[in-house]
């Protein structure tokens, strides 16, 4: 199978599909579109993510507090303005204060989830790949986004249980501590060096991002030139770690960021 599948960005397209753009020539280049868009911010999260990191994280805060000001002050039934003001305010402060926090929380579920998954790639293991939903009928789901949400896990739910059924209780046991130990060494890793965590966990994020686009978009206008031949996941392992390593030195080539404190 190719590096990743554009199962992903067959999700993105079908969710945001619309009965303006449902005839199939509208679904093929929106997912072109996605597709460039995907490989042009990973290349800046690649590249520039710990610069970015930080007022990101306060942005967020600011529109997640925004909106649940909002969202209060509907409930609330008045003073939309000074909800929305103090909500966007709050998150503000909460986003830039605990940045160290949000951090250490995601670079524990980036070593979590990533450090496992590469291990069973390098052993030939498959990860679980397809489901019920297919390339069409995603797109033939009617109803809202949470619909269609909906129909993505009815769809990929089943083939994820019964792979790891089939790992047996050996591999279970050994995934799970092999997760718990690199969520706590993320943990306190990203809170006692956030900015090189953060440009690690922002590095690997873009070379995914980066990858997976350029394999869809290869996929898609030469698909008689695969660029990932089938079963090389120690291949993909490889070259993920390979570029995101490159893009967290550069990274920190460009920041030279100051002494955690």
């Amino acid at each position: 199978m190719p590096f990743l599948t554009s199962d992903s960005a067959t999700v993105l397209y079908s969710l945001a599909a619309t009965e303006h753009v449902a005839t199939e020539g509208g679904l093929a280049l929106l997912r072109l579109v996605l597709l460039a868009v995907a490989v042009c911010v990973g290349t800046v999260l690649l590249l520039l993510g710990g610069r970015l990191a930080r007022p990101g994280c306060a942005g967020l805060g600011l529109a997640l507090g925004a909106a649940g000001g909002l969202a209060w002050s509907g409930q609330a039934g008045g003073g939309t303005t000074m909800a929305v003001i103090g909500g966007a305010i709050g998150g503000f402060l909460i986003g830039l204060v605990f940045f160290k926090v949000w951090v250490g929380v995601g670079f524990a579920v980036l070593l979590a989830v990533a450090v496992p998954t590469a291990s069973l790639m390098w052993e030939g293991v498959p990860l679980p790949v397809g489901g019920e939903v297919s390339r069409g009928g995603l797109a033939d789901v009617e109803g809202s986004y949470r619909d269609r949400l909906e129909a993505v896990y009815e769809g990929h739910a089943p083939v994820v249980r019964a792979w790891w059924d089939d790992l047996g209780p050996i591999t279970h046991r050994t995934m799970v501590v092999t997760a718990s130990i690199m969520a706590v060494l993320g943990l306190l890793t990203g809170l006692i060096y956030p900015n090189q965590s953060v440009s690690i966990l922002l590095a690997l994020v873009g070379s995914l991002l980066v990858l997976v686009g350029l394999d869809s978009l290869f996929t898609i206008l030469s698909p008689a030139s695969p660029v990932w031949p089938a079963g090389e996941g120690r291949v993909a392992v490889v070259t993920v770690g390979l570029i995101t390593l490159v893009g967290a030195a550069a990274q920190w080539t460009v920041l030279n960021p100051k002494a955690d404190r």
